[in-house]
């Protein structure tokens, strides 16, 4: 039988060659049917809202359903994990929260590897968080908060949905930079952590600024702070923590989509430039910024992925001091 003989590297080349042509095809098709975005935030909540934002206009602009997937519980853990196990083509996406980053800070162990095991897509928005605290706790600036708490070592208490989150890293963060000692009190349900707030059970609520809107109109309870770099437009007369006297100190929750690791790169890309399109069209800008949220499309991938990572090592220092 004649066979025919060629270079090994020959033979590879061909081979990446023939991968290359297909991820390219994939990509030029791509989608030709349903795309999931699963999420481990709640339906109803500043996540979903900004997914749903971003699912929608896709939708109508590929002519396919774009469908969120909501699969709260396990610190985010189960959703993660269930894309880390999705065939890696583009039509099952992570769309989750900075607890992606916080996870592989202040958990033991995880399921899946959170840098190998996926391709950051995008950054879709940016969450800026304000603190607030009871009317009748008679602090009215952060730096009155932390001299009332030093003063009654024990009593002044600050809510999360639990350790590792975005609440609980700006509670210590204030402890560390104040020497506040406030107490930490973990919650499940992060409405029966918002009641509690309002009844005066719990002394700080720490929160994005949309889901505390209304209580700041009907005064039940009273802004100290937003953690951003400067002012919101949302709450325009609350100051940042800078200006309060606590320097540098700059924390934004973001809101990402993430791929399976080895979707094709031409895939990953289509779905970046899809949600830099709908990021610019008014309406959207609007619905989220009216959430409390800020649209905020990462420049590219790799620019998220460094973002990542940069939180990651953030967290980790955080988590050992």
């Amino acid at each position: 039988m004649w066979k025919a003989k060629f270079p090994i590297g020959m033979v590879l080349t061909w081979t990446a060659l023939v991968f290359a042509a297909q991820g390219g095809a994939l990509a030029a098709d791509y989608p030709t049917r349903p795309i999931r975005f699963i999420s481990p935030a709640p339906p109803g909540g500043g996540t979903d809202l900004v997914l749903r934002t971003f699912a929608d206009k896709m939708s109508q602009n590929w002519g396919q359903s774009v469908l969120i997937e909501n699969r709260p519980g396990g610190d985010a853990i189960i959703a993660t994990l269930a894309v880390a196990k999705a065939k890696p083509d583009g039509y099952t996406l992570l769309g989750t929260f900075d607890s992606h980053a916080s996870n592989p800070a202040f958990k033991d162990s995880l399921p899946y590897d959170t840098l190998n095991d996926f391709i950051p897509v995008t950054m879709l928005a940016s969450v800026t968080m304000i603190i607030m605290v009871h009317p009748s706790l008679q602090v009215k600036t952060v730096q009155e908060l932390a001299a009332y708490a030093k003063a009654k070592p024990g009593e002044v208490t600050y809510s999360s949905i639990g350790v590792g989150s975005t609440q609980y890293m700006i509670g210590e963060l204030l402890n560390m930079q104040t020497g506040a000692g406030m107490q930490h009190i973990a919650y499940k349900d992060r409405s029966q952590m918002t009641l509690d707030a309002v009844a005066g059970r719990v002394s700080v609520i720490i929160s994005n600024i949309g889901a505390m809107l209304p209580y700041i109109k009907n005064g039940t309870l009273r802004p100290l702070g937003v953690t951003s770099a400067t002012r919101s437009a949302t709450v325009p007369e609350v100051p940042t923590l800078n200006e309060s006297g606590l320097p540098a100190f700059r924390f934004l929750t973001w809101v990402g989509l993430f791929a399976p690791a080895r979707t094709p790169k031409d895939v990953i890309e289509k779905l970046h430039l899809e949600a830099k399109r709908v990021a610019a069209l008014p309406d959207v800008r609007k619905r989220i910024e009216d959430s409390g949220a800020e649209v905020s499309v990462s420049a590219t991938p790799e620019e998220f992925d460094a973002l990542l990572r940069a939180d990651i090592q953030r967290f980790t220092k955080l988590f050992k001091k």
